[in-house]
């Protein structure tokens, strides 16, 4: 765009990162603004990333890359659980997660717990491009409810799934989420895995927010054997995303890229329709540089329910 063309647009979108850290993006056009029970949801069309989810003042995705993001976190844990039957998603109101976890031949149901039912019906409406009718599929189970909440409930009637999956909102201070990141709920997570069963969890920026995505790695490696820590960059969060793997049995790091690509063959229904993800990308996520492994290093805490961590953004 001409700098001589920024006084056209009538309003800019300015997402902090930090103490004296910004982005600033241009806004062409606000497809729905509501305050719901629970957090400020926006749709809203940006002149840089193009349709895109805000909640909170934070950007959750954007048409421009959103599969970056949902393909990373859905397909290395399914991939490496191998044969996924019942899934359990945490969150994921656009509907995108449901829809990658859908792909899999072996799915027979997925349940999808989020606390906020009008971020649904703003997906519903408004990001039919993320879910693509995933909403409607007749192995989906849609639950509004706190997943917290739901994880006791289901622990005590003796639901098991093959996977959680936990897409969430960041741990802000003051937001519905900083009980979701504690020693205590991934123990819960934990009470509903089948054996064998694999989970994984947004983990916010390994360079932005060094401090807390070490803190979560912290915390699943406290509960689970095999907690993996991985990243790919992702130009609607300003830079490097991370995510956190936890399972008492699977690795992803034991998968090699044609390993990968064959399961992917076999498991995934239109695997030529991913964008992102394949076996060369499932190794190099997990291939984070020094500086950031040299970084998590220095971060010893674990956020528990009598001292929950969070980012004060």
């Amino acid at each position: 765009m001409n700098s001589s063309n920024f006084n056209y647009w009538w309003n800019w979108f300015v997402e902090w990162i930090s103490d004296g850290d910004a982005s600033i993006k241009a806004a062409s056009k606000v497809y729905a603004s509501d305050r719901t029970p629970f957090q400020n949801v926006m749709v809203v069309e940006l002149v840089s990333l193009g349709k895109t989810l805000i909640i909170d003042g934070k950007v959750q995705s954007s048409l421009y890359d959103e599969y970056i993001y949902h393909e990373s976190l859905v397909h290395p844990p399914l991939i490496t659980h191998g044969s996924p039957r019942k899934v359990l998603i945490l969150g994921g109101g656009e509907g995108a997660t449901l829809r990658e976890a859908l792909r899999y031949k072996t799915i027979e149901e997925v349940h999808m717990v989020d606390i906020d039912g009008k971020v649904i019906e703003f997906a519903k409406e408004f990001l039919q491009e993320w879910h693509k009718g995933s909403f409607f599929d007749s192995k989906t189970k849609l639950i509004i409810a706190d997943g917290r909440k739901f994880l006791e409930e289901a622990s005590e009637r003796g639901e098991k799934y093959d996977a959680v999956i936990i897409d969430l909102v960041d741990p802000l201070v003051g937001g519905p989420a900083v009980r979701l990141y504690t020693k205590e709920f991934y123990q819960l997570v934990k009470k509903v895995l089948a054996d064998g069963g694999v989970m994984v969890t947004q983990a916010t920026s390994p360079v932005l927010y060094q401090r807390m995505f070490a803190i979560i790695l912290n915390t699943i490696s406290s509960v689970f054997s095999v907690a993996r820590a991985y990243a790919t960059y992702v130009r609607s969060y300003n830079g490097l995303w991370g995510f956190v793997f936890g399972s008492d049995r699977g690795d992803p790091l034991s998968l090699k890229a044609e390993e990968v690509d064959g399961a992917i063959k076999e498991l995934i229904k239109s695997p030529e329709e991913l964008r992102f993800y394949d076996g060369v990308t499932h190794e190099t996520l997990f291939r984070m540089p020094k500086n950031i492994r040299d970084g998590l290093k220095k971060y010893r805490e674990v956020s528990t329910d009598d001292s929950p961590k969070y980012l004060d953004v």
